[in-house]
Order: structure tokens, then sequence, then C-alpha cells
């Protein structure tokens, strides 16, 4: 499944699982044409609040038109386990624009494929 989010200056959760899956690919594209910004991502269990424990990127500038992908290490999630994000300006005032990617297939497929 590939699900594409647009993130700002709010937490935007840009991907829920449901039941057991694996995240395979992460693709932030900082759309802007001309600001730098800062992302950071939530990898939050079902229940809990993305709080600084949860953090898996701070801060990490993204210049203007830059793609940022994650696709060597896999994120596994339970049912209801999430991912969000957050984008600013470099200097902090206001939102950038952001376009997440997030590629995941359910454990249950890969079961079945491998039996």
């Amino acid at each position: 499944m590939i699900t594409n989010t647009a993130i700002g200056s709010t937490l935007t959760t840009i991907y829920t699982s449901s039941g057991d899956s694996a995240v395979n690919l992460m693709a932030f594209c900082n759309t802007d044409g001309t600001n730098d910004g800062l992302l950071t991502i939530y990898v939050t269990k079902s229940g809990q609040s993305p709080i600084t424990k949860n953090i898996i990127v701070k801060q990490t500038k993204l210049n203007a038109l830059e793609t940022l992908t994650f696709s060597t290490e896999k994120i596994i999630l339970e049912n209801g386990d999430f991912i969000s994000s957050i984008a600013t300006m470099t200097n902090g005032s206001s939102s950038i624009d952001v376009v997440s990617t997030v590629s995941s297939i359910a454990l249950w497929d890969i079961l079945i494929i491998l039996t």
C-alpha cells in the first residue's frame, strides 16, 4: 500500500498500521522551490502520543526541492501504531510544503508469500 500526505507546521499522521505491517519506504519531498525546512518524524505505539521518546528524526534540514528517503531499514508496526511528522521553515516561523510517501506491506501477506 502506498500513501501520500501533505505535511505542514502541525503534527500530521502520515501512516497508521491496519493490522501488523512493515513500512519498507518513507520519502519526504520539500516541494517548496525557495525555502529550506526542518523535518521531525515520530513512530508511536497505538494509544500513545507523539512525544520526545518517539522521535526517530529530529529537525533534519530538508533543502528546497530536496527529497529524503528511508528504504534500507524496515519499521514493523502493530495494529494502530502510527507514524507522524511535522515540517517548518528553518527559522521556525511558518510551514513549508513537504509531501510524504509511505510504502507498506501487511505482515500477513509476507507470511503467505513465504509458505
